[in-house]
């Protein structure tokens, strides 16, 4: 309601995936968390909101709870699923795993963290796995080893595959 507030034109709904968050960070169950992402998913629908999901430290989630989870979301009208490694946990044979399922489910980006030095490389294995849009912060910028930095996605996206997203000229590093 306080993004309808602010006249968006979408929201990112962050549920959580992992049995650390739905049973200890938010105190719920499995069944529970589907249920309420789909409520949101369908009401932000119902107000004419693009809307993407976020599965928070799905790359330390069951699989199979995960891909539930988007499914429903999807289902219930998001426009975008997004695979999340959170706490920077995995390496790019989880990463790739774990959005190449979701990509089956449907549109899919990526949010990935620095934490074991992975960030850039988790990004090459979501896309390569189906991923077709990355979260990125100027300079990496995030909490403890920070985001996947923008400028060097968008300068590996130009040098290695000729894939261009930015005006590289205007990138300050």
């Amino acid at each position: 309601d306080l993004a309808l507030d602010c006249d968006v034109d979408g929201v990112t709904i962050v549920v959580p995936a992992s049995d650390k968050h739905v049973e200890r960070k938010v105190g719920t169950t499995h069944d529970e968390v589907v249920e309420k992402t789909r409520s949101l998913v369908a009401y932000a629908k119902d107000h004419g909101l693009w809307v993407e999901v976020i599965g928070e430290d799905g790359s330390r989630a069951d699989i199979d709870f995960l891909e539930r989870l988007m499914q429903a979301a999807f289902d219930a009208g998001a426009d975008r699923l997004c695979f999340a490694d959170t706490v920077g946990h995995a390496g790019p044979e989880t990463t790739y795993e774990y959005v190449s399922r979701l990509a089956d489910v449907g549109p899919t980006s990526t949010h990935t963290h620095d934490d074991l030095g992975l960030g850039m490389t988790n990004v090459y294995a979501s896309l390569a796995a189906g991923a077709d849009m990355v979260h990125a912060t100027v300079n990496g910028i995030g909490e403890r080893a920070g985001n996947v930095a923008l400028e060097e996605v968008a300068i590996a996206l130009s040098h290695c595959y000729g894939v261009e997203t930015a005006k590289l000229d205007e990138l300050y590093g």
